[in-house]
Formats: structure tokens, sequence, C-alpha cells
């Protein structure tokens, strides 16, 4: 009788002690997958931060920046084209970058990207666009920068176009939770409240990445306006023109494809030709600016700018183009900071605007840089268009 009551308990006990064994290897295992969890994340921002501090010091450090074989021998547009550079700064901004620019009354708005660290977010930082008024010698004025209003996290890459008394805002946007899923926007804006209204998403899926459409006023008769959009410059060019009849239904699209410019100049080593600055007409043509980059043998990014023209009529074929990309004296120069990759030099065009002294027509370009920094690139207009290789468009 004992022994049958003392192997139940000892089964017992082997059973607890058993169980306490399970739990504390279950325990033991927990903390060392934690363990090993926080040692990656700190190895990872470590060797992040490494990476940052050495690139940081390799570029910041160089007696002067060395610009790569695919830039060597490439003129300068200073004196004859390019005649003044101005860095802007935003009061309570930091880092803004990727600007859109268009005329007021009394001066200027000035539409920009800026980020915003988020270290505990799956992307890192937020993206979002801000807007300032600055005077005739693009001066910030008294007023305090407005954050634009898109109901996002995620608003990037501002352009702006006026429509009649309306002002048009059009940027790109997430559209899920995967970072490299975005699609264009366009928006009616109030710069003085940043309230922005019928918000359409021109997602037409085509592509699951949309950036960088080039948008333009048509007006084909007098006082009749519509929205148009470069999607691609060229290889082909294609044209999408705006339904605005109902502009929720972003379907109401049509795609129009253009056959290349004959003689197109741009060479591939420059990379492809995409979307830039905003196009207006201006003297009977619309001139434009558009981007490309590339990777040298040091696998450092370069972003480069190139101007172009396009007819002021359907089907809108380009008619003159840079022969090579415009470069100035402190093109680069601004410091990477924030959320900017230390292994790219960018130069992003956005808007501009045409201002008529006694002498000549000049072309204010706002302009991103190394996306940290705005800069206004002043033009002699005519220079610029004379120094565009002209087309034949067949």
């Amino acid at each position: 009788m004992i022994f049958l009551i003392r192997k139940p308990f000892k089964i017992g006990i082997l059973v607890f002690v058993s169980l306490l064994l399970i739990g504390e290897v279950w325990h033991l295992e927990n903390k060392f997958l934690s363990y090993k969890k926080k040692t990656h994340r700190k190895l990872k921002k470590y060797k992040h931060t490494s990476d940052r501090s050495s690139a940081f010091l390799l570029r910041y450090f160089q007696d002067e920046l060395s610009l790569p074989k695919e830039l060597t021998n490439l003129p300068l547009s200073d004196r004859e084209i390019v005649l003044d550079v101005k860095k802007l700064d935003i009061r309570n901004v930091f880092a803004p970058y990727n600007a859109s620019l268009i005329e007021k009354d009394d001066g200027y708005f000035l539409f920009f990207r800026y980020d915003q660290v988020r270290q505990m977010h799956m992307n890192m930082f937020h993206t979002y666009i801000g807007c300032a008024e600055l005077d005739k010698k693009f001066r910030q004025t008294d007023k305090e920068f407005v954050p634009i209003r898109t109901n996002s996290d995620y608003s990037e890459d501002p352009r702006v176009i006026r429509k009649g008394d309306e002002l048009l805002l059009i940027y790109n946007d997430l559209l899920s939770k995967n970072l490299y899923s975005r699609s264009m926007h366009v928006a009616s804006i109030d710069p003085e409240s940043g309230v922005a209204t019928s918000v359409t998403n021109l997602d037409l899926r085509m592509k699951q990445m949309e950036k960088n459409w080039v948008p333009f006023i048509y007006e084909p008769e007098p006082g009749v306006e519509s929205v148009h959009f470069e999607y691609q410059i060229s290889n082909p060019r294609r044209i999408l023109t705006f339904n605005e009849t109902d502009p929720s239904d972003s379907v109401n699209f049509r795609l129009s494809k253009i056959q290349d410019a004959e003689g197109q100049s741009w060479k591939k080593k420059w990379g492809m030709i995409r979307g830039g600055s905003s196009a207006r007409l201006v003297d009977g043509e619309y001139p434009g600016f558009f981007h490309s980059s590339f990777t040298d043998v040091n696998d450092t990014c370069w972003y480069v700018m190139g101007a172009y023209t396009f007819e002021a009529h359907p089907p809108f074929r380009v008619t003159a183009m840079s022969p090579h990309p415009i470069l100035f004296k402190g093109i680069y120069d601004s410091p990477t900071v924030n959320t900017a990759d230390l292994n790219k030099f960018v130069v992003f065009p956005g808007g501009f605007v045409i201002e008529k002294d006694e002498n000549r027509t000049l072309l204010h370009l706002a302009c991103g840089e190394n996306d940290s920094a705005t800069k206004i690139i002043t033009m002699d207009k005519n220079a610029l268009l004379q120094s565009l290789k002209k087309l034949d468009p067949q």
C-alpha cells in the first residue's frame, strides 16, 4: 500500500521537475533569441553608422569634389547660362528639398518635401510636403511655412501648376505598406491654410512605382484649359490627358504614344531620361527640365539634369534637348544630412518661374540637391534655349 502511494508521488515529482526544466529551457531559448535579435539590431545599426561615418569622412574631407569620368570635360554653364545660384533656408524645417516654384502676387510660393525620422517605424522616416512664401528676392517672408494636409505620412516630390484661379498640387504617395508601391496624386491646394481638397489618386495600374509625371496646362482655345502629363518624355514619348469631368475616376485618361524625336542627343551613359520640373508655355513652346541618373565605377549614384522644349499643340513633340548635363560651379556642394543617402550626389529640378527685366528674360529653377537642400538656379532663358540641340520631330 505504501509502495502504491510512493510511486505516483515519485512520478509526480518527475513530471513537475521535467516541466520546470522544459520551462527553464524555453525561457533560456527566448532569452537567447531576444539577445540574438538585439545583437543583430545593434550590429546592423553599428554597420549603418560606421558606413555613414566612413562615407561622410571620405566625402567631406576631400579638398575638392571629383566628378566621375561621365561628367568630366563637360562645359560649365556659368556666366552665359547660369547667372546665379541661391540656397534657400526655410525656418523650422530641417533639410527641405525637391521643391517646386510658382508665382504669387508679390512673390512666390515654394512647395517642398521634408522628411522626419521615425526610428520605430517600418520605413524609418515619414515624408511630408510644405509650402513657404518667398519675396521677389527668394527670401522667406515673415509668414511661417505651412504643412500641406494630404492625409498621408508619405507624400513626396511636389509639383505645382495653375489652372485658372486654382492651384493644383501634383505629388506621389504610397499605395500600400510596400515602400516600392507608389502612385501619382493631384489635389486642389490652398497654400495659405495648407488644405488639400479633391485629392485624386491617379493609379492607372501600369507600373507598381509611379513617380515624376510632368504636369502642364494645355489651352486648346482661349479660356479652355486642360491638365496634361508627360508620362514618358521619350522611349517612347507618352502623353496623358486628364478627363476632369469625373476627377475621382482615375481611369479617365487617354494614353497616346508618340514616336521619339529623331536625333536625340542625351547619351546612354548619363542614364534614362525621366521627368523633372513641371512644364509651362513660354513664347509659343513648352520648356522643361528632366533628370537622369547613373552609377560610376565606385558605385556612387549621380543625378544630373537637362533641359528640353516641346510643341505648344498636340502631339506635343520634343523639339530641342540639352546635348549634355547642365553643370555649374558649386553643384552638389550641399551637405548630405537627415535621411539622405551619402552614396548619392543629386540635382533634381522641380519647377520654374519666368521673370523679365529690362535687358533679358530670366528663368528661376527650383532644384533639390543631395536630398538635403533647395537651390534656386537663375538662368538666362534665351541663352539656355540656344544651347539646346534642335531635333527633327518626325
